[in-house]
């Protein structure tokens, strides 16, 4: 019920700001030049709200996830893991359901001997959107993603949060470099968490709450920057970390927090 609702908001949103535009109502001033340009203020402002709410809706505090038959594993998907055997990553449990809006699908893997996870999420939207990461956490919070979707880095990082983003790389390719950034991060003082097979679902959901706190620390320039980033596909955290200037600030003051 909620993926039709965010399906079909959107469109009777549209249709009442087009309504509204060529027909504004009187009460909202006695000139139509007047009435028009508060119309498409209000929408601007009523448009805004709705992507805060959204983005708000994709970071539950407790994100719920439901495991599920491997049938609802896509052949794309199937395919990406595959490739995360065979640098030495393994499947915890089985694939689960992700309860944000609209759920999404996720395959959570471990790696055999370094501290590192691998995901591959998969939305159900239409059309669906794959994505893949690796993700290590730090002590005593934070952590470090790398992934291949610039999209996946639209959402401002918080203290100790740090993401690399390698456009369109392979599996290979981001293994090795999120292998290089915890080198570097080892050299400044980082200390790096284990992994394991129990300790992934409570990982994620920290995590997910971690993102969720720093959105609602200042929502509204959250919400401008996310916008800003999907609409343009940019972000500072495409490359390596140790060239990123956003990651070397944010390092410094983590590395304060002792």
């Amino acid at each position: 019920m909620k993926t039709l609702l965010f399906q079909v908001l959107p469109i009777l949103f549209g249709l009442l700001v087009g309504w509204c535009i060529v027909q504004p109502p009187d009460f909202l001033g006695s000139s139509v030049l007047i009435r028009t340009a508060a119309v498409i203020s209000l929408a601007i402002l009523a448009l805004f709200v709705f992507l805060m709410y959204v983005i708000s809706a994709n970071l539950p505090a407790h994100i719920k996830l439901q495991p599920i038959d491997q049938r609802a594993v896509s052949d794309e998907m199937t395919d990406l893991f595959s490739g995360y055997q065979d640098i030495g990553f393994r499947l915890v449990g089985s694939p689960l359901r992700a309860e944000v809006n609209p759920p999404a699908v996720l395959v959570p893997m471990v790696h055999e001997q370094e501290p590192m996870y691998g995901t591959v999420y998969r939305t159900t939207t239409s059309p669906p959107k794959t994505s893949y990461d690796i993700v290590s956490i730090f002590e005593p919070f934070g952590g470090l993603t790398t992934g291949a979707a610039p999209e996946g880095a639209s959402l401002p990082a918080g203290l100790g949060s740090f993401m690399q983003v390698f456009p369109d790389a392979d599996i290979n390719t981001l293994t090795q470099q999120h292998q290089a950034a915890i080198k570097f991060l080892l050299k400044q003082g980082v200390r790096i968490k284990p992994v394991t097979d129990d300790s992934f679902a409570g990982d994620f959901r920290a995590a997910i709450a971690a993102q969720r706190r720093h959105f609602f620390s200042n929502p509204i320039a959250h919400t401008a920057i996310t916008v800003w980033r999907s609409m343009t596909g940019k972000t500072p955290h495409i490359g390596p970390l140790e060239e990123q200037s956003v990651a070397q600030r944010n390092l410094r003051r983590f590395l304060k927090t002792g």
